[in-house]
């Protein structure tokens, strides 16, 4: 009996150790492509953290919650839970894009080098191959802290200066000064080349259109530059410009604001307040609001959203109907284009003002009764004013031009006067 239970035992044991029993050779851990590595705990990420793909990342509901321009709060599934959450994720983007510029400036020192890796063409005074590598970096090699000859700090690119090609990003913004300006990607194709939260939209160019005459562009309407005019016989070479009805227009960048196209509530979160609500038979961005004194002039409360009064975003063209931007009003041959009174408000104008009118009053834009019905009317029944275009040596009105309403907020305050189409 001794003699069968140590052959049984013999056997048992040369069972266990057979090469065709299956070894944890990942014990404790997972293998993420094909190395094993200790298993993401939520637990031990820093709060707000979770795991995902075994790494931990940050839960997020907005796009404001991840770095600028660099990431987007997008959709995922939690490794433990299998739960579908938002979490900050790498958006492959330009880095810079969406980076605070408010002095107007910051946006030159996005480059990058022939092998995609970042590089400066502003730092050290715009002198980039004066930066030299902090001693600070001892022998590391991956260490890019450098120390501009005035001791400034720099940034240590693999590239020579002469090889570092700027992203050209611009500075959009009211100017030096603006907290909200950002850098943004012109010459966009579609919302796909945009980080999260923006949406790739036409807008005005400064450069005047070569060959025009009357020069169209660099001007108070378009805005101003010392670059050369725009050749059209350059259009659509790896750019998006186009003639527009008073300006050259391109393709930019920009954040999403109200009554811009959305999918989902995250679209429109780069802006405080927004969500994406139904206006017409259209998905919009639009502000949140308790009353219409919450809103803009031509726009109303509906359903806690500001939704224009109109009915929709844009209209058709027509004299003080809603745009978001020239195209919407009219085309190259054309001088209708969007027009934006100081209160903000985007309306279809003729920016030749042909329509003459006699001013009651020489002294303000008001044209209250508009007897004779001279000027047209806008689409909630307000005529537009006469907007005295020339005086005389002694103030008095010499000629005036049909322009967009104007009306008190305060009948008894002659001061309260807004250009305003509702």
């Amino acid at each position: 009996m001794l003699g069968g239970l140590a052959i049984a035992a013999a056997g048992a044991g040369g069972a266990c150790s057979s090469s065709d029993t299956p070894r944890d050779e990942c014990f404790g851990g997972i293998i993420v492509n094909g190395s094993c590595e200790a298993k993401c705990q939520p637990e031990k990420c820093l709060e707000g953290n979770t795991c995902v793909g075994n790494r931990c990342v940050l839960k997020c509901s907005s796009h404001l919650e991840c770095l600028p321009g660099i990431q987007d709060c997008a959709p995922a599934e939690e490794d433990d839970t299998k739960a579908q959450i938002f979490v900050c994720k790498s958006n492959g983007k330009l880095t810079g894009h969406g980076a605070p510029c408010p002095f107007g400036h910051e946006c030159g020192q996005y480059g990058r080098c022939p092998d995609d890796t970042p590089c400066n063409l502003v730092q050290c005074n715009n002198n980039p191959g004066d930066c030299q590598r902090d001693e600070a970096c001892g022998d590391d090699p991956a260490c890019t802290a450098g120390r501009c000859s005035d001791g400034s700090p720099c940034f240590v690119s693999t590239c020579a200066p002469d090889q570092c090609t700027s992203l050209g990003l611009e500075c959009l913004g009211k100017g030096e000064g603006d907290a909200d300006a950002y850098c943004a990607l012109p010459h966009c194709e579609s919302d796909a080349d945009c980080p999260g939260g923006y949406e790739c939209a036409v807008m005005r160019d400064p450069h005047a259109i070569c060959g025009t005459d009357p020069q169209k562009g660099d001007n108070d309407v378009c805005g101003k530059t010392t670059e050369e005019c725009i050749d059209p016989a350059s259009f659509g070479d790896g750019n998006t410009y186009v003639e527009g009805s008073l300006c050259l227009m391109r393709n930019t960048c920009v954040r999403r604001t109200q009554c811009a196209p959305c999918d989902t509530d995250l679209d429109c979160s780069l802006i405080p307040g927004q969500r994406c609500v139904t206006i017409g038979d259209e998905s919009r961005c639009a502000r949140s609001c308790l009353e219409d004194s919450d809103c803009d002039l031509d726009y109303e409360c509906k359903n806690s959203a500001c939704v224009p009064r109109f009915g929709a975003c844009v209209g058709k063209g027509n004299f003080c109907e809603p745009c978001r931007n020239d195209t919407d009003c009219g085309g190259a041959g054309t001088t209708m284009g969007c027009a934006t009174t100081l209160r903000g408000q985007r309306a279809c104008l003729d920016a030749a003002l042909p329509i003459q009118c006699t001013p009651d009053d020489p002294g303000t834009l008001l044209n209250e009764d508009n007897s004779e019905d001279v000027c047209p009317k806008s689409p909630s029944g307000l005529y537009g004013s006469c907007a005295c275009v020339e005086r005389d040596a002694s103030g008095g009105c010499v000629e005036g031009r049909c322009y967009l309403p104007s009306r008190r907020l305060d009948p008894s305050d002659p001061d309260s006067v807004v250009t305003s189409c509702w």
